[in-house]
Parts: structure tokens; sequence; C-alpha cells
């Protein structure tokens, strides 16, 4: 995850939550719970569901290029879990179609 920021984004960042606080006025402890927090659990969760569950190798190996599964779950926790990015292989195999159509894709094949 640390490979997808640079120096200058995280000073940024960091940058701006401690403007909001000294110029805005607004608490650290709201800006733990309303900005930092989400940010960091959301790419946890990204990373979880998106890149780590469907790229990890299984005993049996790899079965096509896209070195890539899905996660067959219902729609709705697929939905919550990432944005139906668990159905992965769909994603590498139809890579124009919009997130909200995957699960769709898995009933047309």
């Amino acid at each position: 995850m640390l490979s997808y920021q640079n120096k200058w984004t995280i000073l940024g960042v960091t940058a701006s939550f401690h403007a909001w606080h000294v110029l805005g006025g607004v608490p650290y402890s709201k800006l733990l719970l309303f900005w930092f927090l989400p940010t960091v659990l959301s790419a946890y969760q990204l990373f979880y569901f998106g890149i780590f569950l469907p790229h990890r190798e299984t005993e049996a190996g790899y079965r096509d290029r896209h070195r890539s599964r899905s996660l067959y779950i219902a729609p709705f926790w697929s939905f919550l879990a990432c944005y139906h990015f668990g159905y992965h292989w769909e994603h590498h195999e139809y890579p124009d179609l919009p997130w909200y159509q995957l699960p769709t894709s898995v009933a047309s094949r």
C-alpha cells in the first residue's frame, strides 16, 4: 500500500489535517473520527477484498491468465465488501464493465 503514496501526498494530507484544526477550529478528535479513520479503513478494505483475497494463490495454483478469482458471495454482501470488487475475475475479463454490472456478468456466462 505504501508504494501508492509518495512523500508529497503524505505531506499534503498532513498539512491539510493540521490546517483544518488550526485555521478551521475543527477538533483533532473529529478529524480523526470523520476523516482519518474512514480513509485508513477504506484503504484496508479495498486492499483486503479487492486485491489480497482475489489474487491470493490457492494450493491448486492459478487457473487463468488473470491470476485472480472471484469471491462469489451474495450481491448485497459483495456490494458492502467493496463495490462488487469481489467479482474480480469478471473485473479483469470485462474491464470496460462498470462495477455495478459485475454481478450481472456472472449471470450472463
